[in-house]
């Protein structure tokens, strides 16, 4: 039995997306881990409760952020691998376990998440940002994805913002998105988006929650504000 000397090539979908013209991308998502078991600032509710949609055929540009200041999450998609292709300076709000968002000074975010109740969660709070500063990538830490490779899986360290890209290739249908531990994932951290030919409306998501965005913090944030902060100059 003879074995093959070298790799196939990559299929069109998965082709290095790092370089691909900012005008041709035909979306873009943030997706934020907060407190567990909150992601997207709400827990998982029904199968076709989505979050986002978007085409066939299209490239992506997606934001995985984590607001949780002391735990890391494992982000992990169905159906469309991705490209990570850049670690970006974090500008997000630090969650807390009231629950409810702070800003980087302490401050209480006026934008929220779905459970939040104002009378457990103080103004003004000391935030813990021990493990600000990914963008780096210098801390030694296990986990790291170098810029380029592909994957269905990836750490989102504690306050952290990482860009993605992707294809959506010829399947549509429920795109499953989650935490990969378990015991969150069970508990509600985990979302649905739904992927639609070229022809179908992409209305009706429901992006925010309650009419708050994630990944932001002040009502005049920019969503998705992360992309003026890449490092890598091509974003």
């Amino acid at each position: 039995m003879s074995f093959p000397t070298s790799l196939p090539e990559r299929p069109f979908f998965n082709l290095d997306l790092r370089g691909f013209p900012d005008t041709r991308i035909r979306g873009r998502n943030v997706v934020e881990f907060g407190p567990t078991p909150y992601l997207n600032r709400e827990m998982m509710k029904t199968g076709d409760y989505f979050r986002y949609k978007f085409r066939t055929g299209t490239v992506q540009e997606w934001f995985l952020v984590n607001a949780d200041p002391s735990s890391g999450h494992p982000y992990h998609v169905h159906v469309n691998h991705f490209q990570v292709v850049a670690y970006n300076q974090y500008n997000g709000p630090v969650a807390s376990f009231a629950p409810a968002y702070y800003d980087q000074q302490g401050f209480l975010c006026d934008q929220q998440l779905e459970d939040f109740d104002p009378l457990e969660a103080p103004e003004v709070i000391p935030v813990n940002l021990t493990y600000l500063g990914h963008e780096t990538r210098d801390r030694n830490m296990a986990g790291y994805v170098p810029i380029g490779q592909w994957r269905d899986t990836i750490i989102v360290p504690p306050l952290a913002s990482i860009t993605i890209r992707f294809m959506a290739d010829e399947y549509p249908g429920t795109c499953v998105i989650h935490c990969h531990f378990l015991n969150h994932e069970d508990v509600g951290m985990m979302m649905v988006t739904e992927i639609v030919r070229p022809w179908q409306s992409i209305r009706g998501a429901h992006v925010t929650s309650g009419g708050f965005y994630p990944g932001t913090c002040k009502f005049f944030d920019e969503w998705p504000d992360v992309r003026k902060n890449s490092p890598s100059g091509s974003l």
